[in-house]
C-alpha cells in the first residue's frame, strides 16, 4: 500500500531512522487513540474538531501513563500537524501536560546484578547483548544498522583484542565507543556461532541479526527495541529486581538504560580520566566547553586511552578482573624496575665521567691536584 502524502512529508522532516520509527511508534498511539482511518482524511476536518481531538489524547495520556512520558507521546503529533500545515493551539496543548514527577532512577546496575543476568542467559546472543551493552555506555540505539564492518578490532598491548565501535555511522549523531576485552570475546563467539551454523558474515552483515532456527533463512538486522525486550526478559527470570522497589510503573534502575546509568558512574569516579573524551564515548555535547562539540575530536587512540582507564571497573568476571588487576600490577612493578634499572645505569655513567674528570684535572694541572675531591 502506497504511504500517505501527509505522512511522507510528516516523515520528510526527521533526519534520525531511529526518531522516525519512535515518532511513526507515537503517531500511531494517537491514531489509535482518535479511531482514525486515513490521516488525509483527518486532516480535513474542521481545525476545532481536530483540536479537541489532540485534546482529549493529551488528557488520555495524563491519566493513562507517567508524566514525565506524556510529552513524548505528544510531540509527534504536534510535529505532524505542523508539516502539513494544520496549525491548531499548540500553546494550549503543553499548557495541559501534567506536572512532572522526580525520576525514582537512583543508580545503574551493579557488577553483580550483571553477573546474574548472565549466569541465565544461555545462549550467546543474548550474553553479547548484555556484555555490549555493559562495555559500550549502554545506548540502546546504537545497535540500529551496526553492522559488521563499523566494528574496529584494536590488538592493545595490555588489555589483549578489544574492538572499537563506529555508532551511528554516517548520521548526525555518529560517534565511538569501545569494548572491553570480556564484551569483545563474548561478541567474537556470538559470531563464531552464526559462522559455524553455516553463515557467511561479510562487512554489511549485521552484528545482531533477528533469532533463527535454520541459518538458510534470509538474514534480517535485530532492532533495538527488540534486543531490549531480550534483556527485559533476562532481567525478569534472573530475579534481580524485586517487586517492592517499584514505585508506579517504574523500577530505580531502568532496564536498559540502567547500563548508561552504571557506565557514567564508573567514568565520573575515575580521577585521572578525561571527561571531555569519555562524554565523546556517550555521544553527549560538552556542557563545560560547547566549543569541543565541533572542534574537538579526539583520534581512536586518545579515546581508548581515556577508555582503558575504565576497563578495570566494568569487568563483570570476578576472575578475570582480578586477573587485570594483577596484571595491572606487575606492568606497574616492571615499569618501576625498568626505571630504577635505568636510574642506576646513569649513575654508573656519571661516576665514570666524574672519575675521567677527576683523571684529566690531575694530570693538566699537577699543581692543583689536590683541589679535585671526591
Amino acid at each position: 500500500m502506497e504511504m500517505e502524502r501527509c505522512i511522507r512529508i510528516f516523515l520528510a522532516s526527521i533526519k534520525s531512522d531511529v526518531t522516525k520509527r519512535d515518532y511513526i511508534k507515537n503517531l500511531q498511539r494517537f491514531q489509535k487513540f482518535a479511531k482514525i482511518d486515513k490521516f488525509s482524511d483527518f486532516l480535513k476536518l474542521p481545525l476545532m474538531e481536530i483540536q479537541e481531538k489532540v485534546e482529549d489524547f493529551v488528557l488520555y495520556l495524563g491519566e493513562t501513563t507517567h508524566p514525565n512520558n506524556v510529552p513524548t507521546y505528544y510531540y509527534p503529533v504536534q510535529t505532524f500537524l505542523e508539516m502539513n500545515d494544520v496549525l491548531i493551539n499548540f500553546k494550549k496543548m503543553r499548557r495541559l501536560f501534567p506536572a512532572k514527577k522526580k525520576s525514582v532512577i537512583e543508580r545503574g546496575w551493579t557488577t553483580e546484578e550483571i553477573a546474574t543476568m548472565l549466569s541465565v542467559a544461555t545462549d550467546t546472543r543474548s550474553k553479547a547483548i548484555i556484555h555490549f551493552e555493559n562495555a559500550s555506555g549502554g545506548r540502546i540505539g546504537i545497535f540500529d544498522g551496526l553492522k559488521i564492518k563499523h566494528l574496529n578490532p584494536i590488538d592493545d598491548p595490555d588489555f589483549g583484542k578489544c574492538y572499537a565501535i563506529n555508532g551511528y555511522a554516517g548520521e548526525i549523531e555518529e560517534y565511538t565507543t569501545f569494548l572491553t576485552p570480556e564484551a569483545t570475546t563474548a561478541l567474537d563467539k556470538y559470531l563464531d556461532k552464526r559462522r559455524a551454523d553455516g553463515e557467511s558474515i561479510t562487512d554489511t552483515s549485521p552484528v545482531f541479526r533477528e533469532r533463527y532456527r535454520m541459518v538458510s533463512q534470509p538474514v534480517k538486522a535485530s532492532t533495538s527495541s527488540a534486543l531490549g525486550e531480550v534483556v527485559r526478559r533476562i532481567v525478569r527470570k534472573s530475579g534481580v529486581r524485586r517487586k517492592i522497589e517499584k514505585v508506579g510503573n517504574r523500577y530505580p534502575v531502568p532496564t536498559n538504560h540502567g547500563f548508561r546509568y552504571r557506565f557514567n558512574d564508573v567514568v565520573k569516579g575515575i580521577s585521572n580520566i578525561n571527561v571531555h573524551i569519555t562524554e565523546k564515548m556517550f555521544a553527549h555535547t560538552s556542557k563545560l566547553i560547547p566549543f569541543d562539540t565541533v572542534y574537538h575530536n579526539p583520534g581512536i587512540e586518545k579515546m581508548f586511552a581515556e577508555y582503558k582507564k575504565i576497563i578495570p571497573f566494568i569487568i563483570i568476571d570476578e576472575t578475570a578482573r582480578k586477573q587485570v588487576d594483577l596484571d595491572l600490577k606487575e606492568k606497574a612493578y616492571s615499569e618501576l624496575l625498568k626505571t630504577n634499572q635505568e636510574l642506576l645505569q646513569m649513575k654508573e655513567r656519571n661516576d665514570i665521567l666524574w672519575n675521567e674528570y677527576k683523571k684529566n684535572s690531575r694530570s693538566c694541572n699537577p699543581d692543583n691536584a689536590e683541589l679535585v675531591t671526591e
